[in-house]
């Protein structure tokens, strides 16, 4: 297998494999590397040791030689000879005393560069944990940077012990590593994120080694929400990971009104092994992983194309090829897994470890509130929701069968009983909320306010009830909802549909209804509401809005709220009777009035306590129109001046001569037939001293002759095609 090239020149490259740790000392390392020796060669293993920070010896295992010489050194003690000096100079520079045996230089860490013998990923064993598979990370050998002014002193670095995770000796890293030190600006935050590790390292460290990572990316999370579960950005990204919505949806993690998961710190850490995992085998470093972490895979991908190189530190320094918090992500990281890794130089000796929080999983059944669950478990609210940060309301998620909820150690020991008391003690009952009932209806039917409820439930201010959803409520008697009052007004098309074993029932609209939601609900289709009803599938519907369905008699009543026939006021789109009522409603009366000479909208309007505005509006003209004698006008007027002219244009009538009709010119008839009675009602239903019949209803749909046939039923009771007949009389 090939290896990446690492560093040209006449030594070729270096690429650091791994370090291990002798299990008696963390200071004794050995670091392992392979050698690369000219273009085209071999990959030549070497190795490192170094005892309390000294070097102890260097040691190139050669590959398969032939046979020794008889005489003298044999072939494969000068190529391990000559492969000793090569790694001498590789490791500390070209300068070095190199020689065998070889020797290290005097003050090996006095100078003013960091030891490029810390540019590996190193197993620094956690004392009573064992060591990551992860050791065996590959990382990139670079010339250490060079300290500023000459003078910094970084002899400090001496003997560090390493991360599990491959440290590049970037200047930022060695920025955040001296601003993390006691006195630095960075070392109050130090302190907290390692306090505050204590209570989740152990499960984050177990997790990453199952799946074979580093165990040190427990301090992205440091990072990311300084190990706080229910931390939220103002980007929307949330938990100890702080995944955002469609993320943590892609790995898994549940979301919506009841329940989070993201700040599930057990289910979010599986889930970001996953991503962790997603990015290494994307990227093939570890680097570039936590700069897609921060900044995410895609953008980072289309960085590296753009820019032309693979190498994160490449991309930190070029022109508007990252984001600046991605520029300094990656250096944060490794700086704080570097620090942990050596509490007594970065002054956390003292700091003490919050506690891991013991608990036990108990199952629950159907819905529970918090307060009896805390209850059940002997803490309080409060305590039982620290346990169980991924719940959003004071209560289990509904439509869950079973629900886990983690309770303190030592309480499972008879919660059920205890949560069979508090259920008592709360005097509440599970009810499940009907399609189109809202938390008011659902308040007046069991005796109690709204703000109770929503206090039963968690419900904030703003938040409603849909169908289906199960609430805790009194445990009371429920009563029927009062008719509504007045009657809600329904329009329906002229069209009458006539489908034999179903009922006609009336469903008011509410905000974020959809017409694939209400035939979901009342098991038809959303092309049946359209046909019913005079709406547009494609746009919003109002809350309010009534419509007409045609229900299957499997539909279960209980589990939807409707209107009758009865408990509403049926009106055909478009009909004299709709605007009739409609302007009766807005104290108006609706008449029909017949222009004579000179008059204008602006007399019409005065003379019927109106504007010229409204006139308009009513009979679709402009405000300029001009009007002809026998032009009809409709005018939704003040109740006595309708009154005023209907008793004058009745008179009128009665004398044989419409009032506010036009003289008519006398012309000879041209036949024998009998000249037209202009005086008789023009058949419109406006003149009628009877009103025009209104719409039939199912049951009153006209027969024999023109009258719509009755459908034929499937065996279902499902009509085959729905019957039309014209309303128009």
């Amino acid at each position: 297998m090939r290896l990446p090239r690492a560093i040209t020149g006449a030594l070729g490259a270096v690429l650091f494999l791994g370090t291990t740790v002798a299990p008696d000392s963390v200071a004794q390392e050995v670091h392992e590397a392979t050698l690369v020796v000219g273009a085209g060669a071999d990959p030549y293993p070497v190795a490192l040791q170094l005892q309390d920070g000294q070097r102890a010896s260097i040691r190139g295992d050669a590959r398969a030689l032939p046979a020794p010489q008889a005489e003298g050194l044999s072939l494969l003690e000068l190529e391990r000879s000559r492969m000793d000096q090569q790694a001498c100079r590789a490791f500390f520079g070209p300068d070095a005393v190199c020689g065998p045996p070889v020797v290290p230089p005097p003050r090996l860490f006095a100078g003013v560069r960091v030891p490029r013998v810390f540019t590996t990923a190193a197993v620094a064993a956690v004392p009573g944990e064992p060591s990551s598979p992860a050791a065996e990370t590959v990382g990139t050998a670079e010339a250490s940077p060079p300290a500023e002014g000459g003078g910094r002193d970084l002899s400090w670095l001496q003997g560090i012990v390493l991360p599990d995770l491959p440290v590049h000796w970037n200047e930022k890293v060695v920025y955040y590593l001296e601003q993390m030190r006691e006195g630095g600006s960075f070392h109050g935050a130090l302190e907290g994120w390692y306090r505050r590790s204590g209570r989740w390292s152990a499960m984050v460290r177990e997790v990453f080694r199952r799946h074979g990572l580093p165990e040190d990316l427990l301090w992205v999370a440091a990072i990311e929400s300084s190990f706080g579960p229910t931390e939220r950005s103002s980007a929307g990204a949330v938990g100890l990971w702080q995944f955002m919505p469609a993320g943590g949806r892609i790995y898994g993690l549940r979301q919506n009104r009841w329940i989070d998961e993201r700040r599930n710190p057990e289910r979010s850490t599986e889930a970001v092994a996953l991503y962790f995992a997603d990015l290494h085998k994307r990227f093939h470093s570890w680097d570039l992983a936590l700069a897609g972490y921060n900044m995410g895979w895609a953008g980072l991908e289309k960085a590296v194309v753009k820019h032309g190189t693979n190498d994160y530190w490449t991309l930190v320094e070029t022109e508007n090829a990252l984001p600046f918090g991605t520029t300094i992500y990656v250096a944060k990281a490794l700086a704080v897994a570097v620090a942990t890794r050596n509490p007594d130089r970065f002054g956390l000796t003292d700091a003490t470890l919050d506690p891991p929080e013991p608990y036990d999983v108990v199952e629950v059944r159907g819905v529970e509130r918090v307060a009896a669950l805390a209850r059940a478990a002997r803490i309080t609210p409060e305590a039982f929701k620290r346990l169980n940060p991924e719940l959003l309301r004071d209560r289990t998620p509904p439509g869950e069968e079973r629900w886990s909820v983690r309770v303190p150690a030592g309480a499972e020991e008879g919660f059920v009983e205890r949560l069979a008391a508090a259920r008592e003690q709360d005097q509440a009952r599970a009810y499940t909320v009907r399609f189109g009932e809202t938390l008011p209806d659902v308040a007046y039917r069991f005796r109690t306010t709204t703000a109770r409820l929503r206090q039963m439930n968690g419900l904030g201010d703003r938040d409603g009830v849909r169908g289906g959803e199960v609430l805790d409520v009194p445990d009371v008697e429920p009563r029927d909802l009062e008719p509504a009052d007045p009657k809600p007004l329904v329009v329906v098309p002229a069209e009458t549909f006539v489908y034999p074993g179903r009922e006609r029932v009336f469903y008011r609209t509410l905000a974020g209804d959809t017409l694939e939601a209400i035939a979901e609900a009342f098991g038809v289709t959303a092309t049946d509401l359209v046909t019913w009803n005079t709406v547009d599938p494609e746009a919003y519907l109002a809350p309010g809005l009534v419509l007409q369905l045609f229900v299957p008699p499997s539909l279960d009543r209980a589990t939807v709220l409707v209107f009758g026939e009865g408990d509403v006021l049926v009106f055909t789109a478009g009909s004299a009777e709709l605007f009739e009522h409609l302007a009766r409603q807005e104290g108006r009366e609706r008449i029909v009035y017949v222009v004579t000479e000179g008059d204008t909208l602006e007399t019409i309007a005065r003379r019927f306590a109106t504007t010229a505005g409204s006139l308009s509006r009513v009979n679709h003209f402009g405000r300029n129109t001009a009007l002809s004698a026998g032009d009809e006008v409709v005018v939704w007027s003040a109740p006595e001046e309708a009154r005023t002219y209907l008793r004058e244009a009745g008179r009128a009538a009665a004398s044989g001569r419409p009032e506010h009709r036009p003289d008519l010119p006398i012309v000879e008839p041209e036949s024998d037939e009998p000249p037209e009675d202009f005086t008789a009602p023009l058949g419109d239903g406006i003149d009628a001293a009877v009103p025009p019949p209104g719409p039939p209803t199912a049951a009153e749909a006209p027969a024999g002759e023109g009258a719509a046939e009755t459908p034929v039923a499937t065996a279902d009771g499902q009509p085959t095609a729905p019957v039309v007949a014209s309303n128009a009389p």
